[in-house]
């Protein structure tokens, strides 16, 4: 399915604009630095 590149997403209907919005926006930063500190730990910790 194509979409017409000129539509802005106020005129796509609902349940493209929840396809498209997977990831909310204000969850990044934190979300990776949870991560990264988790991984890093896990990683480091047979070092010490």
């Amino acid at each position: 399915m194509r979409i017409d590149q000129n539509l802005s997403r106020k005129q796509l209907p609902l349940q493209f604009n929840k396809m498209l919005s997977f990831i909310d926006t204000f969850n990044i930063k934190p979300g990776i630095t949870i991560f990264l500190i988790i991984f890093l730990d896990t990683a480091l910790l047979p070092l010490l």
